[in-house]
């Protein structure tokens, strides 16, 4: 069985005034077939998608099976003073073009640039 685990999603800005966010997912693979037996098509790619619209994020080919594998980053769009529900998982394709099931979904929220609003100003009134 090809066990792939996305392991962990981190995300940080790329620029203090940007609204675009730059995701690192890192994954596990066990390097086994769906059948739990050693995976005979060497190498295997590993795409991230993003699990709503299916579009690929990501793409790396892995020789065997990887711990903590750090897949090429990529960049999320936010709109300022705004969020985007980041939803993400994966697959791998052997070298003769086997795809396993996909992963479990992972998911976190990104925040635009300055989403927290002014304080509150305080005034008075002189009367002369």
């Amino acid at each position: 069985m090809k066990k792939l685990i996305v392991a962990l999603l981190v995300l940080f800005a790329t620029s203090a005034m940007a609204a675009d966010k730059t995701a690192l997912v890192k994954l596990t693979w066990d390097g086994k077939d769906a059948n739990g037996v050693m995976e005979q098509s060497l190498p295997v790619t590993i795409q991230v998608f993003n699990a709503d619209t299916l579009a690929v994020l990501s793409t790396a080919t892995v020789p065997g099976s990887v711990i903590d594998f750090s897949m090429p980053v990529f960049t999320v769009s936010v709109a300022d003073n705004g969020s985007t529900v980041l939803r993400v998982n994966a697959k791998a394709r052997d070298s003769v073009g086997n795809i396993s099931a996909a992963s479990a979904t992972v998911t976190t929220t990104l925040y635009g640039a300055d989403t927290i609003p002014p304080g509150t100003p305080i005034i008075t009134i002189t009367i002369q």
